[in-house]
């Protein structure tokens, strides 16, 4: 830590410097510079009494006092960003599988799936992440916003009749955890793929497919928003729907 160094080094100079300053402002009065005369002689005394330099050596100390209260406040904030929580996408996780329901195996489809993982520059007690939502907005190959829905976190509940959607609230990421963020889904006989959320399983949870829900084209993308206490972040994806009997092909993720 550096910047402490040198935080502690101007308030220790600037002190004495303004102490020095106000000593050289009263040598003008004759009470005062009689007493530093017999302390450091005439001569030194006579310096000291010079109009101009009292100025030059208080501002001098207030500028020093000023600095270190700007190193301190930048060393601070520099503190909290590097224990603040980071949520970034792990090496491919941005991935596509095949997935079934738990109570009808022979119902299966390809799931499209969005990893993030709590890294922290430098962890603590402050660098979980707490409360965290997603927004996921749907592009056409022609970059027209098809519409906008409230993430699911794949690894959390999802609604039943005793556990409505109201009661799914947002996830927490302790240090170093990951969690999956759902996108879409895609069943092996048909040509479109849907993207997926709570509002799926309350309203069609044998099948989890929505009409307004429906991704039409090939070439699609996606811009999902990250947001919580001390987490906003946007990442976008590309992805393609390869029709008919395949799933997806994974193209492109990055963080915005």
């Amino acid at each position: 830590m550096p910047k402490l160094g040198l935080v502690e080094k101007a308030r220790k100079i600037g002190w004495p410097t303004v102490t020095i300053g106000a000593i050289d402002w009263f040598s003008r009065y004759q009470l005062i510079r009689d007493l530093l005369s017999k302390l450091v002689g005439y001569r030194v005394a006579a310096a000291l009494s010079t109009s101009w330099l009292s100025p030059v050596i208080l501002v001098a100390g207030l500028v020093l006092l000023l600095l270190s209260r700007l190193h301190a406040h930048s060393a601070s904030v520099e503190s909290t960003i590097e224990h603040k929580p980071r949520l970034l996408v792990p090496y491919k996780g941005f991935y596509s599988v095949m997935a079934h329901f738990d109570s009808r195996p022979d119902i299966q489809f390809w799931a499209l799936h969005l990893k993030f993982k709590n890294d922290p520059v430098s962890a603590d007690g402050n660098s979980e992440a707490k409360n965290v939502s997603a927004t996921i907005r749907f592009f056409d190959s022609h970059h027209k916003e098809l519409f906008a829905i409230d993430g699911r976190w794949a690894d959390g509940k999802y609604p039943t009749p005793t556990t409505p959607k109201a009661d799914i609230g947002p996830a927490d990421f302790t240090i170093g955890q990951t969690r999956d963020l759902d996108i879409a889904l895609k069943y092996p006989s048909e040509l479109d793929c849907y993207a997926v959320n709570n509002e799926s399983f309350e309203r069609n949870p044998g099948h989890l497919t929505l009409n307004e829900y429906k991704l039409v084209g090939t070439d699609l993308a996606a811009e999902i928003r990250l947001r919580g206490p001390l987490v906003d972040s946007k990442w976008k994806i590309k992805f393609r729907n390869l029709g008919v009997g395949q799933g997806f092909e994974i193209i492109d993720c990055h963080s915005v």
